[in-house]
């Protein structure tokens, strides 16, 4: 299915560095009967082990379409939510299904913060290029993905009618090596030149954005 320009337009930017530090609730995916692993298991670090008990009881999202929803701890010094999505079996998944996990994940997100205090700041979401690994997409169909679903969960929200609900203006790719980075800044550079009509981006930040926790080299595993 060609994904189709949606009417809001959303500003990206790219971040480098430690997931601590992303300026939104953060997206990260989580295949079916994995382990809470890499990426997972340092954000399970920074919430006090929420991630791993949710697991141990069962409850952890791992089908596509399934999300869970983490908010920050009181003691923790890691300030945003944590969207986790459910990606499947890793050889079965389909920049589709990965689209339809995140937008499930997001739209429950926005339904949680609806008539919370967050009238006088800015709603964007954090992600991760999420299934490049053994999930097999490339970093440009990830990327493509995520615009798509922020774009289609902001047009269904719309049509409820409600400005009471919020969308999501701001996208911020999180990557902690600076190469992956860089390659992340270049391909949004391509797709908002030469696709603008269908994903509708604005690049916020001409330059890559440098976190706290920046590795310069992508380890060889």
């Amino acid at each position: 299915i060609e994904p189709v320009g949606s009417q809001i337009p959303v500003t990206i930017t790219v971040s480098n560095g430690d997931l601590r530090y992303a300026q939104y609730p953060v997206i990260a995916g989580h295949f079916l009967n994995d382990g809470v692993l890499y990426a997972e298991k340092t954000i399970d670090k920074y919430l006090g082990g929420s991630l791993a008990a949710k697991h141990r009881l069962g409850l952890y999202p791992g089908e596509v379409g399934t999300n869970a929803i983490f908010g920050k701890m009181n003691k923790s010094d890691f300030e945003g939510s944590i969207i986790i999505i459910g990606l499947g079996e890793p050889d079965q998944l389909t920049s589709f299904q990965l689209s339809k996990s995140i937008e499930q994940g997001i739209l429950n997100y926005l339904l949680i913060i609806r008539g919370k205090d967050v009238s006088k700041k800015s709603i964007g979401v954090s992600a991760l290029i999420i299934a490049t690994g053994y999930g097999g997409l490339s970093v440009e169909g990830s990327l493509k993905a995520i615009i798509d679903t922020v774009n289609r969960a902001n047009d269904k929200i719309k049509l409820l009618g409600d400005d009471s609900y919020r969308t999501v203006q701001y996208i911020e790719i999180v990557e902690r090596y600076a190469n992956r980075a860089l390659n992340c800044m270049y391909l949004l550079n391509k797709i908002a030149s030469k696709e603008n009509s269908t994903y509708n981006i604005i690049i916020g930040n001409k330059r890559i954005i440098n976190l706290l926790g920046i590795q310069k080299r992508t380890p060889m595993d």
